[in-house]
């Protein structure tokens, strides 16, 4: 058994309990989403004690220095004074300023930070609702648009999901917390082929490492592959077959598994349209976004197909 100080309060933390269910257990909100460890919203402080080591694994090394560690996934009962997370961990208030229904089921909006907000295109934040409500979503932006874009899939009985699409409106604010996530493009080979692949708002980060790409002068072919059932679920669609008109290394591969007589789409699911345009991905800088299943099965495909290990580059959705 080990004992939790937090907030001048003492909690008893016994196994099985992680030290975020034993905060929970004494009504302390500390911000969740995932709970296993990937979205890093959990963070507490250690204030007096050492936290777990396996806790602090995947974290940068500034804030392990600071003791940092993730609630969600410490495990080894014993005995600390914790607080949450202060700014240092990148915190900062949002105000939405733009707010648009894509498709059949996805929410496009833009927030405006009160302070700098520093990331790089592809990586992911935590967003925090008033009440408290934390969940992680890609950053679809690019610095130099000044804003904070996400892209995000209204899910039947999701909490957040279904309250930014249907009920947020501009001028409300949203706490961010961020960045994290190392899927994003790195300038120093502009002749290298690129391919991004991702199904639903998967596309949502590829977006923006493509766009950054772009900015950065990068010469080489860039393939996006965005997949869906019909041409409903590419809700970018006009978006980025315009961009492929303004670049002429930009290439978009829309596919759908229905059949269609839209000659402007590719009909099959990702890995065929893969085998059918891109049979060949050696020397390849791949980047997969999208659920676990698919990102684990895509990851195979293209490392058959040519692509080494440390070219693919990956950000599954938990």
């Amino acid at each position: 058994m080990g004992e939790i100080v937090f907030g001048g309060r003492k909690l008893e933390w016994e196994e099985p309990d992680t030290l975020l269910e034993c905060l929970e257990k004494g009504g302390v909100n500390v911000p969740s989403s995932c709970r296993s460890g990937v979205c890093q919203s959990c963070l507490v402080k250690a204030v007096k004690g050492a936290p777990p080591e396996h806790s602090q694994e995947d974290l940068r090394e500034t804030w392990k220095q600071q003791g940092l560690f993730l609630s969600c996934i410490s495990k080894n009962v014993c005995s600390l004074e914790v607080a949450l997370p202060d700014a240092a961990v990148g915190m900062s208030t949002g105000t939405v300023v733009g707010k648009q229904l894509l498709g059949e089921d996805v929410v496009r909006f833009q927030l405006k930070t009160d302070a700098p907000f520093e990331f790089r295109a592809g990586q992911f934040a935590n967003l925090i609702r008033p009440d408290g409500l934390t969940r992680s979503y890609s950053i679809a932006s690019i610095p130099a648009d000044g804003v904070l874009e996400f892209q995000v899939r209204k899910v039947t009985g999701g909490k957040m999901s279904c309250w930014l699409y249907d009920e947020m409106q501009p001028g409300q604010s949203l706490t961010v917390r961020g960045p994290n996530g190392d899927c994003f493009y790195v300038p120093g080979q502009p002749a290298q082929p690129l391919l991004l692949i991702g199904t639903g708002t998967g596309l949502a980060p590829l977006v923006g490492i493509a766009r950054d790409a772009l900015n950065a002068g990068h010469t080489g072919p860039i393939h996006l592959v965005h997949g869906g059932k019909n041409i409903n679920h590419l809700y970018l669609h006009e978006e980025l077959t315009a961009l492929g008109a303004r670049h002429k290394n930009f290439h978009y591969l829309p596919a759908v598994t229905e059949p269609t007589t839209d000659v402007s789409l590719n009909v099959g699911r990702v890995n065929v349209v893969l085998d059918r345009k891109l049979p060949n991905l050696k020397n390849h800088r791949v980047f997969l976004c999208g659920s676990p299943p698919m990102v684990k099965d895509l990851k195979q495909h293209v490392y058959r197909a040519g692509a080494a290990l440390d070219d693919i580059l990956a950000d599954a959705f938990i």
